[in-house]
């Protein structure tokens, strides 16, 4: 359901927000971040140190989150999501055909969605639920 909803709030995003296309973004280490970042055909990297107080959100691209980082919400559509050590999520993480991996020490504070995808997790906290449909869960140390 979360999903679906993702699905039609997307083009409601491109239509009235800021959005990058054909372009990826990267936000340099220990930078602060107050908006939400937004990208189709292109990937966001977030640095160490950094905290974002908007959400990530990508259509055909990655999304990576470095070490020791804050961020919102983080969702994704045909693209990878790599959460490095010791993030906070403070939001829910959606991805759908897009494999999830999360290090440890990382906390997500809401859901955590997978479609037709797996997601890797190791000595990770989610606070609220885990729902994969047409994929596998592989829990690692913890």
């Amino acid at each position: 359901m979360r999903i679906l909803s993702y699905l039609v709030i997307v083009p409601f995003l491109i239509a009235c927000g800021s959005v990058e296309v054909n372009r990826s973004i990267e936000i340099a280490d220990g930078s602060d971040h107050p908006d939400d970042i937004t990208t189709v055909n292109g990937s966001i990297t977030i640095g160490k140190n950094c905290r974002v107080q908007g959400s990530l959100q990508s259509i055909n691209g990655n999304i990576t989150v470095g070490r020791s980082s804050s961020v919102g919400d983080i969702n994704t559509v045909n693209g990878r999501v790599d959460i490095s050590r010791d993030v906070t999520v403070n939001g829910e993480i959606t991805s759908l055909n897009g494999n999830l991996m999360i290090r440890s020490g990382t906390v997500v504070t809401r859901n955590v969605d997978v479609i037709n995808e797996s997601i890797e997790m190791t000595g990770v906290e989610i606070k609220s639920n885990i729902t994969i449909k047409n994929g596998d869960i592989f829990l690692r140390e913890n």
